[in-house]
């Protein structure tokens, strides 16, 4: 069978799953990696096929540029590019990347769950890969977590609580509503239970990583335990500087701290304390991964230190006595099969699970980074030199069960039954999503851009007929022609700022919000532009309530300068042949100021940017999310103590919602019947 491939773009997600394509591909299945363009030379050197991914976003040599950038130049740059393949994921390009791969089977990378939900539309099985440890919040810690199994119960409550995707990622809610309706999953079946992206309960996770590394279970959710084993066979260049420095009646130190390590705060910390250490004591050597574009050599003032922008890892721990490292899985993996004793550093992700996990099986110690100098770690070190025995004993016992388990090689098996009982998995699906079928007409709206059109029939007009070809079985989200019964939900899946009320008839597929017809005809054609952006005012000045007591200047500033530069709402309103829409230009002090506002507020100034978004049903869809998460925020804190938090959020937030879908409701309806008139 033919298997397409999608991992997280970064080679500590890529690298991990060689083995398992190459397992299968003994096996005669055809591998297919999507992925960017920077990643083709490196797949189709291994014999894999190659399908370029978002490379109107990702250009050739975009690796290469961001390793330089500094972590906030980072993080704004990478705001455009998120931005930028959602675009590709909505407006239909990624499906038809896929369709023109013509998989059997699709594997995506946890985090990017946004190649699960073109599965799911276009009715393939989907296997989603953890190069990580299990990201569920589940009965072990949570994997960005550093504590222990012992922890007692209610610090680990809050700690999952405080862990999940949705506490810290500030578009988390609104993405994921608007992914999940565009791709017709059911979003009761898509939660927060992750720390990494949103979990999606219709398709499995599976972790790479044998189960004998993990914490101990006690219930009955463990995740699927692929048990890869780690590539010890690749190739890698060894500086000839490099082995004519090593001198083998010296211990070896080697610390690396992982391909994002330019970008973490303490990374300067930490290797400045490894080269600290190394000058007071003469008698070790080491080596130091200081990351890409960095100088190559010996240590200037420590002559027992060498530095290498690229380390070969492998090459490195057949020889090294302690490891310093960052505490990726895959870094920890092949030091457990070379048996080398761990110093784990975590700065981010997952380090601190896996450090806490390096710990609980005593084969090497957690560090915190804040407080490393080079007294603590040349200490560590030489205590862990001292007990050579103990670590290897440990790892050599580890790593045995970790090799027994991967020999099994489960994720073959797992992926060859996942295609045979793949018309049963998609009958599950779509019963599991409460479709029903009526013969009768239905009513429902849309919001489009009357150019794009509807998806399937082109461009459209009042009155329009169209009709999905009979040999097709329609297939809520993929065949047919899917529109919503209800304003709001229109609104979570807005294309375009013209809202057209639509009949389906024929066979109709009911799947609350949605509906999937044969036959589609348009009743009325209206823009609603300006309707959108009042309601989006409306909603980011709720949400700005919750700024106005910590910082009611800035709070103030920004709902004045939205008042002004939205519509004026005494105008009049009307359809489209008596007032025509217009967009707000952004006032020049916004942008002057958009950085001193969000020193004071974060919340704020990106509630302020996003309402006054051209795009109004954008703006519109944005704010009314972050109004409603803001607003249930506040009651979570005003009723602190009286029950868990998750509860009160589930109490409340359909109540915040009703609010604001009625307001939403009413504008439109107003506008309607003026149209209408």
């Amino acid at each position: 069978m033919r298997i397409l491939i999608h991992m997280l773009p970064e080679q500590g997600h890529m690298s991990p799953s060689y083995p398992l394509a190459r397992a299968l591909v003994k096996r005669g299945h055809e591998i297919i990696y999507a992925s960017i363009l920077d990643f083709e030379a490196e797949v189709r050197a291994q014999g894999f096929g190659f399908l370029p991914f978002h490379p109107d976003v990702f250009v050739r040599g975009w690796r290469q540029w961001t390793e330089s950038l500094s972590s906030a130049t980072y993080e704004q740059a990478a705001r455009i590019w998120r931005a930028r393949s959602h675009e590709n994921y909505l407006s239909g390009r990624v499906e038809d990347w896929v369709r023109e791969a013509a998989p059997d089977v699709v594997i995506s990378d946890v985090v990017t769950y946004g190649m699960t939900l073109v599965a799911h539309r276009m009715g393939l099985p989907c296997l989603r890969l953890a190069v990580t440890l299990s990201q569920r919040l589940d009965e072990l810690p949570p994997l960005t977590s550093r504590l222990s199994l012992d922890t007692p119960h209610l610090v680990l409550e809050a700690a999952r609580r405080c862990s999940s995707v949705l506490s810290v990622r500030t578009d988390a809610g609104w993405i994921d509503d608007v992914f999940c309706t565009r791709f017709g999953y059911p979003s009761r079946l898509a939660s927060y239970d992750g720390v990494f992206a949103l979990d999606l309960a219709l398709y499995p996770e599976a972790v790479l990583c044998a189960s004998p590394f993990d914490l101990p279970r006690r219930g009955e959710t463990a995740p699927k335990y692929l048990a890869v084993p780690p590539d010890l066979e690749r190739t890698e260049h060894v500086p000839p500087e490099l082995a004519s420095f090593l001198d083998p009646e010296r211990p070896l130190i080697y610390a690396a701290l992982g391909s994002q390590s330019g970008r973490l705060a303490w990374t300067s910390k930490v290797q400045a304390a490894f080269l600290d250490c190394l000058r007071v004591r003469p008698d070790w050597q080491g080596v130091l991964a200081m990351g890409p574009g960095r100088a190559v050599g010996v240590a200037s003032g420590v002559p027992n230190a060498f530095l290498v922008d690229r380390a070969p890892q492998l090459w490195l721990l057949k020889r090294a006595r302690a490891f310093v490292t960052h505490a990726g899985l895959g870094s920890v993996r092949e030091a457990i099969a070379f048996r080398v004793p761990m110093l784990a550093v975590p700065q981010a992700n997952d380090g601190f699970g896996n450090a806490a996990r390096i710990r609980h099986h005593g084969i090497g110690v957690a560090l915190t980074p804040d407080i490393l100098d080079a007294e603590y770690l040349t200490t560590e070190v030489a205590s862990m030199l001292a007990s050579a025995s103990m670590y290897e004993g440990r790892l050599a016992a580890l790593d045995i069960e970790c090799r027994q388990e991967e020999a099994q090689q489960r994720g073959s098996a797992l992926l060859e039954g996942m295609l045979a009982s793949r018309d049963g998995a998609r009958a599950s699906v779509e019963s599991r999503a409460s479709v029903s079928t009526h013969h009768d007409s239905q009513w429902g709206w849309l919001l489009l851009d009357p150019a794009r059109g509807v998806r399937g029939g082109g461009a459209v007009a009042e009155g329009l007929q169209l009709t999905w070809p009979s040999s097709a079985s329609l297939r809520l989200g993929a065949e047919g022609f899917t529109v919503c019964r209800d304003l709001p939900s229109a609104l979570s899946c807005a294309e375009g700022n013209h809202l057209m009320r639509v009949e389906v008839s024929g066979e109709v597929l009911c799947s609350a919000p949605y509906l999937v017809g044969r036959r589609l005809r348009c009743h009325s054609l209206i823009e609603v532009g300006n309707v959108l952006r009042l309601y989006a005012t409306w909603c980011a000045g709720l949400a700005l309530d919750a700024d106005l007591a910590d910082e009611p200047r800035v709070a103030e500033w920004c709902r004045s300068m939205m008042l002004q530069c939205a519509p004026d709402s005494s105008q009049d309103a009307g359809c489209t042949s008596r007032n025509q829409s217009r967009t707000p230009d952004r006032p020049s002090e916004a942008e002057a100021l958009a950085t001193r506002i969000r020193m004071f507020s974060e919340r704020a100034a990106v509630i302020f940017l996003e309402a006054l978004d051209p795009r109004a049903w954008d703006a519109a869809r944005f704010t009314r999310w972050r109004a409603a998460r803001t607003i249930t925020r506040q009651a979570v804190s005003s009723m602190a103590g009286t029950a868990v938090g998750a509860e009160i959020y589930e109490r409340e937030e359909p109540v915040i919602y009703q609010r604001l879908d009625s307001e939403l409701v009413r504008r439109l309806d107003a506008e309607v019947a003026a149209c209408r008139a």
